[in-house]
């Protein structure tokens, strides 16, 4: 039997089963999957890519469905990262402490994260967000940085510049 269908007293399926959610292979893979790499995103192809490692032959049009079903009933976070050949949704885990007011400082080269929950923070964000005629969503905010470590990373191994 896969570890993806381990017995009824798993984790993912009680946090299913909690959120009003019937478990799944698909869903009950995803959330596995996301836990084992959090705190990084992943995208849906990369999620679709492990569960393929693990044996589970689901299509993507499931593992989209359980993926947005997961964000709907609050167990996941979706972001939307642009790159080169367009927007990209990340998905990862919703964490006990990522509530309304969270914003969330993370490194876009390693994925670091910190965590902050400052409720007087969270209200002058949405201030500043309706002056721009904009409502937040109700998931945490994530603002993309680059840490101490890829900064100095990245000096280091940066080339001299010829004149």
């Amino acid at each position: 039997m896969s570890e993806i269908m381990a017995g009824p007293g798993t984790e993912p399926q009680q946090r299913l089963l909690a959120a009003g959610v019937r478990p799944t292979v698909a869903r009950i893979g995803v959330l596995q999957i996301l836990e084992t790499e959090a705190p990084r995103r992943l995208t849906m192809d990369t999620v679709f890519h492990h569960l393929l490692d693990q044996g589970l032959g689901l299509k993507h049009a499931t593992v989209y469905r359980a993926l947005r079903m997961l964000v709907d009933h609050g167990l996941l976070s979706r972001e939307w990262r642009n790159g080169i050949s367009g927007a990209k949704a990340l998905y990862g885990l919703m964490t006990p402490d990522a509530g309304s007011c969270g914003v969330e400082i993370r490194c876009k080269e390693c994925g670091h994260a910190v965590n902050i929950n400052d409720i007087s923070l969270h209200e002058q964000l949405r201030s500043l967000v309706r002056d721009g005629g904009l409502e937040l969503a109700a998931q945490p905010m994530t603002i993309l940085g680059r840490c101490i470590r890829c900064e100095q990373c990245s000096s280091s191994t940066s080339l001299p510049q010829s004149r």
